[in-house]
């Protein structure tokens, strides 16, 4: 028994009137607004102009209320005269904008209220004009605005204030921590659940299961019918069989229904999702798919070679132990964990395995480990998103060997929930970048690995998920919105790995259409207004779908006979690889061909060293292609690049001219200030420029002050100034035996640039 919180009385809180502070009032006689007036209803002890501070990477602020799961605001009002009173009530959600002062931006309801004396007014969360993409703003909330204004007879009498409340629910709140388990065939899950009373009196609650009909799982729930108090809390069991007929990875649903008291009206659901357990390891590849690797090995001596270089890597590099400052490891200490895990899992060496459970074991350390930090890495939290993802993949692996405790498990399971709730709100804030997605990748892994189909489901379907990114992300063309080849490279990748985790449990993502979207630019919500960002999307729509096979396709005219990329925004000159070289081993095309077997993927992995190979999903024996699309000229309008190719009869490809000019999408953080510049000219292997052609890290302002300035660019400059980002467009193109040809234009102001000094959050 105890009390959850499900009600919060707004009249206990600060109160102003019209700007003016006033004493919290002894009863609601006291609290009164007039007409064209307003009372606001502040967070108590607000002092500091910011409350803000970082725990690891969760920003927190004591000072507000997290009302995600709310629904409710009550206001009882003493109307003094006959009329139509519109009421108006204003949520304050407040900004991070750390080191400057807090800030708070309001969303809006309006409602109509009509007669005299005692009214109730309920206003449903869901109701304020907020944009719902950015939902997670209502984890801090800091105030409530009410007024009022007679749309129709009324008098000018002060209005009274007799109640103002925030209600989780309207009578009864089901709720769980863990919403999706699984258990073998034959065994039973068993969820705790929490019911609240959220009235003042005495109420009895019973407990259904909605029946839909084609169940095979028993649910009991235990138990039935609970009496509770006024504001009790008070927890049940609800256990499902899982039947042998069940498939691994099955799953069915189960709608929970709590009804308050006979008031079926006031009823609260809850949604379970049970699974027959899945055996590990399955997040990079099911145990028949690692036989295969392993046949692959004693098969073919390339593939040994590629081995003995991840070998090598395990052999050269211990765990270090936990850091003593604000993170836990160094990013790259995660790949190498992964690395060792498959060493282990494909060589059955316990050294490798050992160094994998040990990095795993530091890293979920109850006591000084990420329970206690929340900061794994000493990067950004795109490169958590990463470290997770590769922890993920450890935990998979090792997760029935002898390596790994109960605790063990306790701790790790601890550790991912931790991360998944922090990835849950990030991923519903409106931003859209190869970061979320990196974040939203590892937050899924933790989510399958924990078998929790529900957050599965969130991360795949839900706000800032994997359809959200996959349609709003990738342009019309099937470039990623941040135009730079290493960015397409990254995100294709780590979308089809998506693809390749969810396989084993029925999912299939491969030749998934998701609608597109037709904003004007990526995120919602109003323009960036700092750094000459532009985050709009150009060019024209012909598509009304998108799809990750877009993503790898649209690089592939682009690419020379080397399958190299000129550079583009934030990318240099770019080889296109089977996989990511560094220690994060992220897919590239060797995984995109072991999914969708396109010819012209091999045309790229025949390109390839033995180091840009992919040892887990390499496909041997590669033929190429008809196509040889680097012998042709092209252009693509959204992210705005044409290329031309001479066509010199009698030359090997190595001795045409390629040239590229850029006049597209801007890029958001990513874009260079250079549209209808000279991006590139290549002949014999050589390049006569890159548009990066020095680089600065993020955190100053020299990166966009020098790395991404007109003036750094090859391209006509207008004294010295920087060119604003604008839309630019193609005015002809053309490609002949004879010639080759385009013409683009661009009508953009030309300015000095005012750059923010940004600053780390401590």
């Amino acid at each position: 028994m105890g009390k959850q919180l499900v009600s919060i009385d707004l009249l206990q809180w600060d109160m102003e009137r019209n700007g003016y502070s006033e004493p919290k009032a002894a009863n609601g006689k006291d609290v009164h607004f007039s007409p064209g007036g307003s009372m606001t209803f502040q967070f108590p002890g607000v002092r500091e102009p910011n409350n803000w501070y970082m725990h690891g990477f969760e920003e927190k602020n004591d000072l507000s209320v997290d009302l995600r799961d709310w629904r409710f605001l009550e206001i009882e009002v003493d109307m003094p005269a006959d009329g139509l009173l519109e009421l108006t009530a204003e949520a304050g959600l407040l900004l991070n904008k750390s080191p400057m002062p807090e800030e708070e931006t309001f969303a809006t309801a309006n409602c109509l209220v009509a007669g005299s004396g005692r009214q109730t007014v309920t206003f449903q969360l869901t109701q304020f004009d907020d944009k719902k993409s950015l939902s997670g703003k209502w984890k801090y909330v800091r105030s409530f605005r009410l007024s009022g204004e007679w749309k129709s007879g009324g008098s000018k009498e002060p209005i009274s204030l007799l109640r103002i409340e925030l209600r989780r629910r309207k009578a009864v709140h089901i709720s769980a921590l863990v919403r999706s388990k699984a258990a073998p065939g034959g065994e039973i899950a068993q969820y705790e659940v929490s019911v609240s009373n959220c009235t003042n009196r005495r109420q009895p609650v019973n407990f259904t299961c909605v029946n839909y009909g084609w169940e095979t799982m028993a649910v009991q729930l235990d138990p039935s019918v609970v009496i509770l108090a006024p504001w009790e809390s008070r927890q049940i069991r609800i256990s499902v069989k899982v039947p042998e007929k069940i498939a691994p990875g099955g799953h069915e649903i189960q709608r929970i229904i709590a009804v308050p008291g006979g008031q079926g009206d006031a009823a609260d659901e809850l949604m379970l999702i049970t699974l027959r357990a899945l055996p590990h390891p399955y997040v990079k590849m099911t145990e028949p798919e690692w036989e295969e690797v392993r046949s692959k090995i004693r098969d073919h001596e390339w593939v040994r070679e590629r081995l003995a270089m991840y070998e090598r890597r395990v052999d050269n590099r211990t765990v270090p132990d936990l850091h003593d400052g604000p993170y836990l490891f160094e990013t790259r200490h995660s790949g190498e964990a992964m690395t060792a895990a498959i060493v282990w899992k494909l060589t059955g060496r316990r050294d490798a395995g050992e160094k994998a459970a040990l990095f795993l074991r530091r890293l979920c350390d109850p006591e000084r480990g990420y329970p206690a930090m929340r900061r794994a890495s000493h990067q950004e939290l795109v490169h958590e998103g990463g470290l997770f993802r590769q922890a993920a993949v450890v935990y998979d692996l090792l997760y029935d060997s002898e390596f790994l405790s109960k605790a063990d498990h306790e701790h790790v399971e601890i550790s991912f929930r931790l991360f998944i709730k922090l990835i849950d709100w990030a991923l519903s804030i409106g931003n859209i970048s190869n970061w979320t997605l990196v974040e939203l990748v590892g937050a899924l892994a933790c989510s399958q690995t924990l078998q929790d189909y529900e957050r599965m489901s969130r991360f795949l379907y839900g706000t800032g998920g994997f359809t959200d990114l996959l349609a709003k992300g990738t342009l019309d063309d099937g470039w990623w919105y941040e135009c730079s080849v290493g960015y397409n490279l990254l995100v294709a990748g780590l979308f089809t790995e998506i693809v390749q985790s969810c396989r084993p449990w029925g999912i299939n993502l491969a030749d998934l259409w998701v609608p597109a979207h037709y904003y004007e630019q990526v995120t919602p919500g109003g323009k960036p207004v700092i750094d000459g960002l532009c985050l709009d999307i150009w060019g024209p729509s012909r598509s009304n779908y998108r799809s990750i096979t877009q993503l790898w396709d649209s690089l592939l005219p682009f690419a020379d006979y080397r399958g190299v990329l000129f550079g583009f925004n934030d990318s240099a000159e770019s080889k296109l690889p089977g996989v990511s070289i560094d220690l994060y081993m992220e897919p590239r095309y060797d995984l995109a061909y072991y999914l969708y077997h396109k010819p012209e993927y091999a045309d790229v992995l025949l390109t390839c060293s033995l180091a840009e190979r992919d040892l887990l999903y390499a496909v041997p024996d590669l033929k190429p292609s008809e196509s040889k699309a680097y012998l042709s000229s092209a252009f693509t309008d959204n992210a705005g690049l044409a290329i031309l190719r001479s066509q010199t009869e009698g030359r090997v490809p190595r001795e045409q001219i390629q040239a590229v000019v850029k006049y597209g999408t801007h890029g958001g953080a990513h874009g260079h200030y250079d549209r209808c510049g000279l991006l590139s000219i290549m002949r014999y292997g050589k390049s006569f420029y890159n548009p990066e052609s020095i680089w600065y890290s993020y955190h100053t302002f020299m990166y966009k002050f020098y790395v991404q300035n007109s003036i750094a660019h090859n391209m006509v400059v207008v004294d010295q100034k920087l060119q604003d980002p604008a839309e630019g467009r193609r005015l002809l193109f053309h490609s002949g035996p004879l010639f080759q040809a385009c013409a683009v234009e661009n009508k953009a102001r030309w300015s000095h640039s005012v750059w923010r000094l940004e600053s780390k959050r401590k």
